[in-house]
């Protein structure tokens, strides 16, 4: 039996998730090679180069994407990103004979969220993120038809913790702004009110579970799995942990500002994102999500406060 540590390509590997999964496999004895646009621009790259980074792989994991800003920017980049993402990794992973990919969708795919949201709803996106990621995974499925490709596809909720780098651009997202405004201004800020609800999902759990997928039995087709925790929780209620966190770190609470209230103000939840399929193959989410909270603000404020 060979004594060589599994190599893993992680395309997107310098990014929100992709830095923290990339150091995580490392830590777990895999050959992690963490692919960046600056090593390969996807749009341009050649068949040859994606198969020359694929090659002698045990599996590539597929992180590639427009994020929400820029989808909602420009809906046809996103989508044309997207797909030739899917296509070209896709095609390498069959010519090279990768053991498996994984590729990271999200639960967006879905449209609006309502009910018990589970892996056989439909995709049915209503906006330009969650319709690129839906005709992603419309392309890897064909492949996984058509090339017997063994592809785990992942929907993800909201992934919520530090980045592995301050330089990763993803401080738009909802935790991370609100750690980062904290860091700047010493007050925590919603730009809503705070009412709706929400699956976080810490990065920790979010890594554990790529780790799980990479070990799953071989299996010709696509597997489709939300990756969630089951469980909503209000935004606002999601503020005023971090505020918590704040003081103990700070020694002060900080002011938690946010928008006025518009219409109906629900007090249950409208949806849950169901993990059973996931659940079915050994995997339970952790739906605890403190830690990363409280990693989050010391990261912010290490990297962005007034003595970083």
């Amino acid at each position: 039996m060979s004594s060589e540590p599994p190599r893993i390509a992680v395309f997107g590997g310098s990014g929100y998730i992709g830095g923290r999964l990339s150091a995580y496999l490392s830590a777990h004895q895999y050959d992690v090679t963490p692919i960046s646009s600056r090593d390969l621009d996807v749009l341009t790259a050649s068949a040859p180069d994606f198969q020359r980074l694929v090659d002698g792989c045990d599996a590539v994991v597929s992180l590639v994407g427009a994020n929400e800003n820029a989808a909602a920017n420009d809906p046809l980049a996103a989508l044309n990103l997207a797909v030739t993402a899917a296509r070209c990794i896709g095609e390498a992973v069959a010519k090279c004979g990768v053991r498996r990919l994984v590729h990271f969708s999200t639960i967006h795919v879905y449209g609006i969220l309502s009910g018990d949201v589970d892996e056989l709803r439909p995709p049915a996106p209503v906006h330009a993120y969650g319709a690129a990621h839906a005709a992603a995974e419309n392309i890897l499925q064909t492949l996984a038809r058509d090339r017997a490709l063994d592809v785990v596809v992942f929907r993800l909720a909201n992934a919520v913790g530090p980045p592995a780098t301050p330089g990763v651009d993803r401080w738009t997202l909802l935790t991370n702004d609100l750690a980062r405004t904290l860091a700047e201004t010493g007050k925590l800020k919603l730009r809503s009110a705070g009412h709706a609800w929400r699956d976080f999902i810490g990065l920790s759990e979010v890594c554990r579970a790529t780790l799980h997928a990479l070990r799953l039995p071989a299996l010709n087709g696509a597997r489709v799995f939300n990756l969630g925790t089951g469980k909503v929780r209000r935004v606002l209620d999601v503020a005023q942990d971090m505020a918590d966190f704040a003081e103990s770190l700070l020694g002060r609470r900080p002011e938690l500002l946010r928008a006025s209230p518009q219409g109906t103000n629900p007090d249950l939840p409208m949806f849950t994102v169901r993990v059973d399929a996931l659940k079915r193959t050994g995997f339970t989410p952790d739906s605890q999500i403190n830690e990363e909270l409280r990693r989050l603000i010391e990261f912010a404020i290490a990297h962005f406060g007034e003595h970083a």
